[in-house]
């Protein structure tokens, strides 16, 4: 059935109105390239074969197609469906375009289905552009049931079809509105519902317009089950010569069901890149009790590469039930020019559990790959919450404005109320930094208020690969706010190999400069236990120039055990012109560690703590049962200068340590061991500053080979608070200090049959030589008469001796050159200069031009920042959201 006007001119309204009361059976069977058994189509365009008419038609008024019955209904396997308005290659309507069929009953065929408004340009155009509706183009379809025996295909093209020479696609005045209200859909081959107003001919060109809002809306009372891939689209870009379309409002994509199920795939997707604008916001909004799906499914807004959107880019999927696919893409790309004139969200909430086959990824990225970064005028955040998510693949999470992309803030939040959980790696980043991809080294990006990460789950657990919890500034990155990492696992966390919570604020290997935090860096993990296959290592880096203008927190609590097969690392990396306006915070509970070393650092050489306010340095190790490392253990603060007060803290616990166990401080301050009980075959404690401050407070302190409590600066004190014994089968065990105070009351007791050797210039305790000050004295072996602390052997390295594994060129460490012109410089260089550990003066950090540390301790910053790079690179080439051969994030 047919109403044509092409090449016509029609001066009011053309209205194709098939009205049946009750049902229509088509019993026919499609006759190849002649006829189709179900053929209803009003004609407005210049035919499809370019031969019909040299021209459109024109209606001066609404062009209207109006199908109503009970049911409709297809019997033969060969017989198709078509109904379409076209108004293409040149059609003009002045007014409205409408499709409805509207069924009070069901829709059944045994063959395909398609429902189309087209009013774009073909290869056949004979130069005419695309077609032209003055007003609004909806195609509506309703029905009780659906059931399409193979393919259902539905849509409003205003393209620029392939081979179509130019100059455009067509023209909508108002509003593009397409709807589908049923109770159930059912296809049994493939589902292709979409918008076209994209630019995709030959030659140059340009994409359809569309004057008001573009709408997709799928209603289900029931049911959507699609036997293969299932599409849904709203197509605005360029793909070829030209820019893409325009949208004067909205773009949206609405479906809502209760079930949602495919053989295939699923994908919905607004593509606006290459050019296309919208003006309003894009948004894609899926809700259903279940999404079920056997291929990959994919949640995209594209809108890189020069894309404009001057409202919101939102992807929400919300559900009761369970949402199940093969792999996971859900995509914002506004990469490399896009502009986002709002905020961006991606939101996935499901009510029961997320799970794939393979991968799933979830992002918005806005970085620069060439172009310029992309920018998103408001906030960013990512939103992932499932009662359990489980992932065959790897599982990434990512907010990205590397390379000079500009955001207002960055939120990634991941939430499971039980397991979270991936057979590969688990992934969750904020991604601002600078480095050369290729086209040359380009700074990190802006993000004006907070970066803060988000992760919360019962269990949380991978399989054969890494966990990673990252907020990337370094090359030159600028956040504004807060840079902030919560992981907080209410059961327990286990890595199959490595698990990294850092944030890199550094000038990195790629060179200058280093990143800008406004506010505070705060890395902060709760769990009852951590568990990894590999290391673990928790990382704060502004080293190399970084500015954190508030505090530094690294705060690592478990109620139960940590246990690492590799390295147990906790680090402020401030060193090499780092600033920290606040505080430097390093504070470690567990009940039980076991590791093959740990360390616990805060390495401000050549940096600054307290530029704002009189900031701390401060390491709280608080170990309540026992801390068993099979090498080293180090607990260290590094070049301290800070404005207040320095300390290391170790309070309680048993640590059994197979190599060295050192606490060091090489600057003012006090380390304190309360009632701590600790064995290693070298076992040192020593504070360097003019006035450090060693502190005993019970327990018992052992080693096989070395025993040193060092306090060896100008007004350094080791005092005794309470009773401790200083044990092991150590020949060697030196008590070193300006002042030794043994409390009174307190009684220091020597294991073994070798009395411990004094150094000191005050001996403030009886017997054993002591001045009788205070009752305090030692007992066991007891101590050799004290000898002056100018004469106490070097402390030894600064560190236990560890190779360096930093990739590249890693020969010593250029550590420049001071030139004194004179005694009186020379004398004026080393005014309050301190003992070090090795015996020899030591110049503080604030009067030269290169620090002077021990090139033997462990630079574990170097370490992780290979690694990082590593894992870095590894994390953007595995990720499988790709715009064409550019990698998604």
């Amino acid at each position: 059935m047919f109403l044509s006007d092409r090449g016509g001119t029609i001066n009011g309204n053309a209205v194709l109105n098939f009205n049946i009361t009750h049902d229509i059976t088509v019993t026919g069977a499609d006759i190849p390239n002649i006829s189709i058994a179900s053929d209803i189509e009003l004609l407005n365009d210049s035919g499809t074969t370019g031969v019909e008419s040299p021209f459109g038609g024109t209606i001066h008024g609404d062009a209207t197609l109006l199908v109503n019955a009970a049911n409709f209904t297809l019997t033969n396997a060969a017989g198709s469906l078509f109904v379409d308005i076209n108004n293409g290659n040149g059609g003009v309507i002045d007014s409205n375009a409408t499709l409805s069929f509207n069924l009070s009953g069901d829709l059944t065929t045994q063959s395909s289905a398609d429902f189309d408004i087209l009013n774009g340009q073909n290869q056949f155009s004979n130069g005419m552009p695309g077609g032209s509706i003055g007003s609004a183009a909806t195609l509506t379809i309703s029905a009780v049931d659906i059931s399409v025996g193979t393919d259902f295909s539905t849509g409003i093209f205003n393209t620029r079809f392939g081979g179509a020479p130019g100059p455009g696609a067509g023209s909508i005045g108002t509003d593009a509105t397409l709807n589908i209200t049923a109770s159930n859909v059912a296809v049994g081959g493939q589902l292709s519902v979409g918008i076209g107003n994209r630019n995709n001919g030959s030659g140059s060109g340009t994409g359809g317009s569309i004057g008001g809002n573009a709408a997709i809306n799928l209603n289900l009372l029931g049911n959507l089950g699609v036997q293969g891939d299932a599409d849904f689209f709203l197509n605005n870009e360029s793909d070829a010569t030209g820019p893409g379309g325009t949208i004067g409002g909205d773009a949206t994509i609405n479906l809502s069901a209760a079930n949602i199920s495919t053989g295939g795939g699923f994908s919905a997707e607004i593509r606006n890149y290459s050019g296309g604008t919208i003006g309003g916001s894009a948004s894609l909004n899926i809700t259903a009790a279940s999404i079920g799906n056997a291929g990959d499914a994919t949640f995209q807004i594209l809108n890189n590469d020069g894309g404009q959107i001057g409202g919101d880019a939102n992807i929400s999927v919300g559900t009761s039930g369970d949402l199940t696919a093969n792999s996971i893409t859900a995509l914002i790309n506004n990469r490399n020019g896009g502009t986002i004139g709002s905020g961006a969200a991606l939101s996935f909430g499901i009510g029961g559990t997320l799970s794939t086959q393979g991968d799933a990824t979830f992002g918005i990225t806005n970085r620069n790959d060439g172009s310029g970064g992309g920018v998103i005028n408001g906030d960013v955040t990512t939103d992932v919450s499932a009662a359990n998510v489980s992932i065959g693949g790897g599982l990434l999470t990512d907010i990205s404005t590397n390379r000079g992309g500009h955001i207002a803030s960055a939120f990634n939040n991941v939430s499971a109320g039980s397991a979270l959980t991936a057979q590969t790696y688990l992934d969750f980043e904020i991604e601002n930094a600078g480095f050369d991809n290729g086209s040359g080294f380009a700074p990190g990006g802006t993000i004006d208020a907070d970066a803060i990460l988000d992760v919360s789950a019962g269990n949380m657990s991978t399989g054969t690969d890494y966990f990673n919890a990252l907020i990337s500034n370094d090359g030159g990155g600028h956040i504004g706010g807060n840079a902030i990492i919560n992981v907080i696992a209410s059961g327990a966390i286990n890595a199959g190999t490595d698990a990294f919570f850092t944030i890199t604020n550094n000038q990195n290997d790629e060179g200058p400069p280093a990143g800008t935090i406004g506010g505070d860096a705060a890395i902060n993990i709760t769990a009852i236990n951590i568990s990894t296959g590999g290391g673990l290592f928790a990382t704060i880096d502004n080293s190399g120039g970084g500015n954190i203008g508030g505090n530094a927190d690294l705060e690592f609590s478990l109620t139960s055990d940590l246990t690492t097969q590799g390295d147990a690392v906790f680090t402020i990396d401030n060193s090499n012109g780092g600033t920290i306006g606040g505080n430097a915070i390093v504070d470690v509970t567990a009940a039980n560690v076991t590791a093959n070393s740990l360390t616990a650092q805060i390495d401000n050489t050549g940096g600054g703590i307290g530029a704002s306010t009189e900031g701390s340095a401060t390491i709280n190790m608080n170990v309540s049962g026992t801390a068993t490392v099979t090498n080293d253990a180090t607990v260290a603060i590094y070049g301290n200068d800070a404005g207040g007060s320095t300390a290391i803290n170790i309070n309680g616990g048993n640590y059994n340590v197979g190599g060295t166990f050192l606490s060091y401080m090489d600057g003012n301050g006090t380390i304190t061991f309360s009632n701590a009980t600790a064995h290693a075959d070298v076992l040192k404690a020593g504070v360097f500053g003019s006035n450090g401050t060693l502190n005993i407070g019970g327990g018992m302190l052992s080693a096989d080979t070395e025993l040193k409590l060092y306090a060896s600066g100008s007004n350094g004190s080791l005092n005794f608070l309470s009773n401790v014994t200083l044990g092991g089968g150590a020949l060697t065990k030196i008590l070193a200090a300006n002042t030794i105070n043994i409390l009174d009351g307190v009684v220091v007791t020597i294991g073994g049959s070798t009395p411990a050797d004094v150094y000191t210039n005050n001996a403030n305790y009886t017997g054993f030589g002591g001045n009788g000050t205070t009752t305090g004295t030692f007992a066991g072996a007891g101590a050799n008469n004290p000898q002056p602390l100018a004469s106490a052997p070097p402390f030894g390295p600064s560190s236990p001796s560890r190779p360096n594994v930093r990739p590249g060129n890693h020969g010593a460490e250029n550590r420049g050159t001071i030139n004194v012109g004179n005694t009186e410089e020379l004398l004026a260089l080393l005014d309050g200069a301190p003992v070090g550990p090795d015996g020899k003066i030591k110049i503080p950090g604030s009067k030269s031009r290169i620090d002077l540390k021990s090139l033997s301790r462990t630079d574990t910053n170097r370490l992780l920042r290979a690694e990082r790079r590593m894992l870095m690179q590894q994390t953007r080439d595995r990720t499988t959201a790709r715009i064409g051969s550019r990698r998604a994030l």
